[in-house]
């Protein structure tokens, strides 16, 4: 007869391994949406529809608590380039006050055609079928939760190290995806790898516990075996 708190663990499993199905069904869903999001694309004739972008952003300097701006300060004819996130802003429109400068900084408008947006729903399906592996991951470690007779065990160890890798390919996915969509958009080709904290602390956390179960394994079948 089971204890009352592997009768938790397996419920608990239960609800998990439901949950996780669920969002596996949902990303599924997403991922046939990209793939028929790509073969719609690609029957749109090139340039049959075309989309054009203009991105602005505002540089307010303090004109009051520094000399430095005096110094950097756009003057309304200036012909340079601002880059910022890989895109080159050649227009401005400047603002002079006594306390500060305001300069609203745009970009040449770029031209794309709606087919180029293949690229965005291939790498989008790609990211999907990332994320659905790791749900496989979690549906795993769920079932094995609402089986057990005790949750110490190798397998559900080997579970967790599988879970904390399987968050790798998700965030690069995302990279890969951000800079689709750049050079999508804007005809830049730029890949910002950017670590996500959060991402990092869930594998070091996932990693962790998939140690502390193995050990419990351990622990486990040595109890096992003097009994």
């Amino acid at each position: 007869m089971k204890n009352g708190y592997i009768e938790k663990v397996n419920k608990l499993g239960k609800i998990g391994y439901i949950i996780s199905k669920i969002s596996s069904v949902l990303l599924t869903v997403a991922f046939v949406g990209c793939i028929v999001g790509s073969v719609l694309t690609v029957m749109v004739p090139k340039d049959s529809i075309t989309i054009t972008t203009e991105h602005e952003t505002v540089i307010v300097m303090d004109m009051t608590n520094s000399v430095l701006p005096r110094l950097v300060g756009i003057e309304e004819d200036d012909e340079g380039i601002f880059e910022l996130n890989g895109i080159k802003y050649d227009q401005f429109e400047v603002e002079n006050s006594l306390e500060k400068q305001t300069a609203t900084a745009k970009s040449t408008p770029y031209t794309y055609s709606l087919n180029k947006m293949i690229w965005v729903t291939v790498t989008g399906a790609i990211a999907c079928l990332a994320m659905i592996n790791t749900m496989k991951k979690v549906s795993a470690m769920f079932k094995n939760f609402k089986e057990c007779e005790t949750p110490f065990t190798l397998e559900t160890a080997n579970n967790f190290k599988n879970l904390a890798l399987s968050f790798i390919p998700v965030m690069v996915m995302s990279w890969v995806v951000q800079a689709a969509t750049l050079f999508v958009t804007t005809g830049v080709i730029n890949i910002e790898i950017g670590i996500d904290p959060t991402v990092i602390m869930c594998v070091v956390v996932v990693m962790m516990m998939s140690e502390i179960f193995r050990y419990g394994a351990m622990l486990q079948t040595e109890s096992d075996e003097t009994l």
